[in-house]
């Protein structure tokens, strides 16, 4: 299987710097047209399957970027953390990012969704597609948090605990290899 992975495009809350979370938001104008330079990036690419979180900023980013006109299979397994209270907070306002994105925080950040919850289901996502679509392409349109508990789990938690690794920007494509 190849897997590229896609982050959604821009939004009002990454220009604002907040911690969008499942906040549903959809893209910007400049997320459009970070969407429309990705679709032509891909052109050449022969993707079987495309997939998405069912959030609206990666959804559309996905019925851009799909330039073979494939129908988006929505899982919720990509979808990106869930910040809780943290949801539209400014990214760095009194916030321990280390700890946050921590396997084992020191803090308990009440109703934020547990990182080791979104390892095991992002890891459980890689395996059945892994299985799935064995020997095929799989497009997925995604959120920054998914891609860099991804990283973490192909490559392995960091003996600090901290998945921050593998910051994937606005529209970049990425090729997961194994």
């Amino acid at each position: 299987m190849r897997l590229f992975v896609i982050r959604h495009g821009q939004t009002d809350n990454n220009v604002r710097g907040r911690m969008t979370g499942r906040f549903d938001e959809d893209i910007n104008e400049t997320g459009v047209e970070q969407a429309a330079e990705a679709r032509r990036q891909i052109e050449d690419i022969d993707y079987d399957v495309i997939l998405a979180s069912p959030l609206k900023r990666a959804s559309h980013t996905a019925d851009i970027v799909n330039c073979k006109n494939l129908p988006v299979q929505y899982d919720d397994r990509l979808l990106e953390r869930d910040m809780g209270f943290l949801t539209n907070v400014e990214r760095h306002r009194n916030l321990d990012k280390h700890d946050f994105w921590n396997i084992s925080p020191e803090t308990d950040y009440r109703d934020a969704e547990p990182l080791r919850d979104m390892y095991d289901r992002v890891g459980e996502f890689f395996e059945d597609i892994k299985l799935r679509y064995s020997g095929k392409t799989v497009l997925a349109v995604t959120h920054d948090g998914v891609v860099r508990v991804l990283h973490s789990y192909l490559n392995g938690i960091p003996e600090h605990g901290a998945l921050l690794e593998g910051n994937i920007k606005n529209c970049e494509i990425r090729e997961i290899r194994e």
